[in-house]
């Protein structure tokens, strides 16, 4: 019996590209339903392919637009079919092939089908080499908690599978180490960390609300600049308090937006008159608590002083900046990117064009309405809601085409959080903060210039980390929002472990491969971690810690005040800071391996000083030096590999060249 071949699966998605957008809606309908178009103040206004994340706002347009019905026929059927009044007259006949196109796109978003293109994406991948599970768990584990993996972590994944980590990686992400690379992760995002110096963080607070805030200025004057610093910094900390608080306290990451609650150790309570019986110790800097003020509608870290004084706003800005922000940080959307367009400056004629100039709302009808949200705090981050309501001149407040109930006006924030964090940006805007993390890379953009020489291999690229991204991102919404799963999807995913490719694969695979690959500059601080895990003790000049001070610029580093932004390519005055701490920490690791019992070295822990080439002791400088290659580049190579020859030969060169020196 001859069977019938299985119909094949087409994604709803695809199938709004493939058979609505570029038959239909972009050869014929795109002319007049354009943000410029005649049609542009009807509910069907369509994105052209300058707009990034066009094809996915116009599903979302061309579906809220087929809700709309007369007598149950969609306006999506009528208007087209010129069956109700239409400005542009009939597009198609009631019994053509396009209405039944449009019909069954229309039953699709009732009953969206959707299609895994595994094969698609496995081939992209193809001729790709990863990372094994156990050169995973060392980079992970490295990146993650500052050391290297131990031999029983190493048995638990050797030949188990890339999933074996999940078990590894689970105890990984609950050490100390984890809770500080977060905070670190997330300052390089918001760059709180800013309001640290001095009593910056202090002064952002609300002396009317807040009248004691300055405390420790009526203590000793040997006391007062000590119990400042430890009340500053705890104020500055909030927004990295709250992340660290739902890690501990294993709840869904949702709450570092919703949590009507902060983070406050008792000198900042002191800061903020809350009574000191809530903690163990009153006087540990290091002992955080969650509060809630009565008075205040907080929201997560958006309604903490620190990150509201680092991100203020002015009188003509109206909190657009903030709001900016906001979309930028934990909604995955440049809204700058929209404005990547050129735009006629003496096109803009219009009244209050921000409002009314559609060159103009293509970014503000985004920003205003969540700008609006920030009604209730003031330029300076002070919570002040505004006597007369909400400014008349610009949109609503709400969050895209939802206003926010007059109601809910006094708890806009709080409101708004809850409207962002159901919407699948969010969990995707966690796993690209997590990924630039992890690996010092942005998360691709959709390219927007078809014209660009490279553009089918920049789409391929994109196209291949969004679906990995997105599928993260679900993994960590599915979890209840618990970070540690975004983590573990991203570690073990292409994009964290490649490493190299098989043979030449030609030169447009490789520019579709571009993109991916596992290196990554060290941070001052992950720099640091790395010399103390490697070699046992920190680069230091006297007391001082000199990747965290003297060089802590020099080698790219921020201070979140004036330099956000972290170098991720060498320069020459980096490279001479590498090789000064190369010959500084070498020569004292040395004799300081040598210093420990044979079981507790890091470095030689398989020769000792009477080990000499050509006097017996070339097997053991041998079995050592396969060791050095495993302990500090994490390269397991046999005992006869050309490698290790070479670094044989040149352990061998420098000796016999320092005997003779002698």
């Amino acid at each position: 019996e001859t069977q019938e071949p299985e119909e094949e699966c087409v994604d709803t998605r695809n199938y709004f590209e493939e058979e609505i957008w570029r038959p239909v809606l972009q050869a014929d309908c795109f002319g007049c339903h354009n943000p410029e178009g005649e049609a542009r103040d009807t509910d069907l206004v369509l994105q052209g392919n300058d707009y990034p994340g066009y094809l996915e706002a116009n599903y979302n347009t061309v579906q809220n637009v087929a809700r709309l019905e007369i007598d149950g026929t969609s306006l999506m059927l009528l208007k087209p079919s010129a069956q109700v009044e239409h400005a542009g007259g009939s597009r198609f006949e009631a019994d053509s092939e396009l209405y039944a196109t449009m019909e069954e796109m229309i039953s699709r978003f009732d009953a969206p089908v959707h299609c895994v293109d595994d094969k698609d994406i496995e081939a992209y991948f193809q001729g790709i080499v990863e990372l094994d599970e156990e050169e995973t768990l060392r980079k992970a584990t490295f990146l993650l908690a500052s050391r290297y993996p131990t031999e029983e972590e190493y048995d638990a994944v050797r030949g188990e599978g890339i999933d074996a980590l999940d078990a590894v990686l689970d105890e990984v992400l609950a050490e100390e180490a984890f809770y500080v690379r977060i905070q670190e992760i997330y300052n390089d995002l918001m760059h709180t960390d800013a309001l640290l110096d001095g009593d910056t963080a202090i002064d952002a607070l609300d002396e009317g609300r807040f009248p004691n805030k300055r405390w420790y200025e009526l203590l000793p004057d040997e006391e007062m600049a000590p119990n400042r610093d430890l009340a500053n910094d705890a104020v500055g900390k909030e927004p990295l308090h709250i992340i660290e608080h739902i890690l501990r306290e294993g709840r869904p990451f949702t709450e570092v937006l919703t949590g009507d609650w902060t983070i406050v150790t008792p000198y900042s309570a002191r800061s903020y008159d809350i009574p000191l019986n809530i903690f163990a110790d009153q006087n540990d800097p290091e002992e955080l608590v969650e509060y809630s003020f009565e008075d205040l509608p907080q929201a997560g870290v958006l309604s903490t002083p620190s990150f509201l004084a680092k991100f203020p706003s002015t009188p003509t800005n109206r909190n657009r900046h903030r709001s900016k922000i906001v979309y930028d940080f934990f909604f995955a959307t440049d809204l700058e990117r929209l404005a990547s367009r050129p735009i006629d400056a003496s096109s803009i004629a219009a009244h209050n064009p921000t409002l009314n100039n559609a060159q103009c709302t293509v970014c503000h009808s985004g920003m205003d309405p969540l700008a609006g949200a920030f009604q209730n705090w003031n330029d300076v981050g002070h919570y002040d809601p505004p006597e007369e309501g909400w400014y008349p001149d610009m949109l609503p407040p709400g969050f895209g085409e939802i206003e926010i109930p007059y109601e809910e006006s006094g708890r806009a924030l709080q409101w708004l959080t809850e409207q962002l964090v159901v919407d699948d940006k969010f969990a995707l805007a966690v796993v690209y903060t997590m990924y630039t993390g992890l690996t010092g890379h942005e998360a691709l953009l959709e390219p927007l210039d078809a014209d660009h020489p490279d553009y089918v291999h920049q789409i391929a690229a994109f196209e291949a980390q969004d679906y990995t991204f997105k599928k993260v991102a679900t993994e960590f919404s599915e979890s209840g929002f618990e970070l540690r799963v975004a983590i573990k999807g991203l570690v073990k995913s292409p994009w964290f472990r490649a490493v190299s490719m098989e043979n030449d694969l030609g030169s447009a695979r490789y520019k579709n491969l571009a993109p991916m690959g596992t290196a990554r500059l060290l941070s001052p601080e992950a720099l640091d971690r790395r010399i103390t895990a490697s070699v046992g003790f920190a680069w230091q000049r006297g007391d001082a810690n000199v990747l965290r001070s003297t060089y802590r610029f020099f080698y790219g580093g921020i201070d979140s005040i004036q330099t956000t932004t972290r170098l991720t390519e060498m320069n020459g005055v980096m490279a001479n800071i590498a090789e000064r701490m190369a010959n500084e920490v070498s020569c004292n690791a040395t004799a300081f391996d040598f210093t420990r019992p044979t079981d507790e070295r890091l470095l030689f822990p398989n020769v000792e000083l009477t080990d000499l080439p050509d006097e017996g002791g070339d097997a053991a400088i041998r079995d050592n030096i396969v060791y050095l290659h495993e302990h500090l580049l994490g390269e397991k190579l046999a005992a006869d590999d050309p490698e290790i020859q070479r670094t044989v030969m040149l352990f061998n060169a420098v000796y016999r060249s320092e005997e003779r020196r002698v």
